[in-house]
């Protein structure tokens, strides 16, 4: 999501967030609340099947970032990115 995070891969928590975010359909609130401390450039983007980061959630992600923009793949599920189709 972050650049910054992107190139440095996964930090630790990592795993207890995806969980989060799976188990509850819903962000972290410590998470939320630092979405505007993002001043890069982003692309949020998923598929609109994924059942792991649903579209709600990357809308209010997309929201929360000055600037950012938001790419819904139709029919996708998740890592739309990594797999061809």
């Amino acid at each position: 999501m972050c650049s910054s995070a992107a190139a440095s891969g996964p930090g630790p928590g990592a795993t207890n967030r995806l969980w989060y975010v799976y188990n509850y359909r819903r962000l972290p609130p410590h998470f939320t609340g630092r979405l505007g401390e993002i001043k890069a450039p982003e692309l949020v983007a998923g598929g609109t099947r994924d059942r792991v980061v649903p579209p709600e959630l990357l809308r209010a992600i997309a929201s929360g970032i000055t600037g950012a923009r938001l790419l819904l793949l139709p029919g996708r599920g998740h890592a739309s990115a990594a797999i061809p189709g």
